[in-house]
């Protein structure tokens, strides 16, 4: 896997859906394809493996940027996702706790205030009639 033979174009699924992915490409380094080779018996020698040393210097540290990106990608990623799951959990908790006998016992309250609202108008609807009874008499 570190020899790079493996981490070439690896989708990494880190999220909900199928577009939540990570591409990780890197590629190996090794000693001799970084142009390091050579003594340094003679100043121009010298020049030019420092130079080579140079620039394996900003490869490996290229790559070892790019592997640090790929690492804060993942991180953020891994926090979205836990901030999603704790959402989730107390929406979940919400739902769950409610307390069915306290909405019920309002639901009812309701009920028979509507039902004494009712008779009380029923009621007074009847009272012309009994007045002109009364007065009939």
């Amino acid at each position: 896997m570190l020899s790079g033979s493996f981490l070439q174009a690896v989708k990494f699924l880190v999220g909900t859906t199928s577009s939540d992915t990570i591409i990780v490409t890197v590629s190996s380094i090794s000693l001799s394809g970084l142009g390091v080779t050579g003594s340094v018996t003679t100043a121009a020698n010298a020049l030019t493996a420092i130079a080579a040393i140079n620039s394996a210097i900003n490869t490996v540290s290229q790559s070892r940027a790019k592997i640090g990106a790929y690492e804060s990608r993942f991180n953020f990623s891994l926090q979205d996702i836990q901030t999603n799951v704790q959402n989730i959990s107390s929406a979940q908790s919400v739902i769950m706790d409610a307390d069915v006998a306290q909405v019920k016992s309002q639901l009812s309250s309701t009920d028979v205030k509507t039902q004494a609202a009712v008779a009380a108008l029923s009621q007074a609807s009847q009272l012309p009639a009994e007045l002109l009874k009364l007065i009939q008499a």
